[in-house]
């Protein structure tokens, strides 16, 4: 199989959209990519929370407690092996 020349890789780069988070930072601070209208159109709440604040993480560790809890209880129930662990999960 034959190598693709660096230029040619550059250009399957382009073309499917892979960008590298300088550019997409520089594109943002540029005003040129806005995620504001796509999220309205798409109907997603977007929120922001503040890095390394344990506290806001409440909800999710509930949700992520009750999804264990209902896993757990599908596996004893079924008296399936742990390996289908994520299964179950996915399940809950």
């Amino acid at each position: 199989m034959a190598k693709a020349t660096s230029s040619q890789a550059w250009l399957w780069h382009r073309r499917l959209s892979h960008l590298n988070f300088d550019t997409i930072n520089l594109l943002s601070k540029n005003d040129i990519v806005n995620l504001h209208a796509y999220f309205a159109a798409e109907g997603i709440l977007h929120q922001m929370s503040v890095a390394r604040t344990p506290e806001q993480n409440g909800v999710v560790k509930r949700w992520n407690h009750i999804l264990v809890e209902a896993a757990r209880t599908m596996l004893s129930a079924a008296k399936v092996p742990l390996f289908f662990w994520a299964e179950a999960i996915a399940t809950a």
